[in-house]
């Protein structure tokens, strides 16, 4: 018998939600809240913070630098390489 979060009612440790005030068991919140954090840590974000908030920012922002471009494919590098020839090429044209 654990105590809800919320309301602090007893619920049974199985119990998924309470059943007084229908919050999430705090192990759910925990998992969930790992995953929001995990999230963050991995967005856009998440990588900029850690840049700023890193003592040697150049060396931080070499190292997500290496990793976004260790996480593009062939496909992808592809598809900038002809974006930037067909705006070059038109750039080209109006001049």
């Amino acid at each position: 018998m654990s105590y809800c979060s919320n309301c602090k009612q007893p619920i049974s440790n199985e119990a998924d939600r309470c059943p007084h005030c229908n919050s999430l068991n705090s192990k759910i919140d925990g998992i969930l809240a790992k995953e929001a954090a995990e999230a963050e840590k991995n967005s856009f974000k998440g990588q900029m913070k850690t840049v700023f908030q890193a003592d040697d920012k150049k060396q931080a922002l070499l190292l997500q630098l290496k990793r976004a471009q260790q996480a593009l494919t062939k496909e992808v590098l592809f598809t900038f390489f002809i974006v930037f020839v067909f705006i070059f090429a038109m750039t080209l044209t109006v001049i």
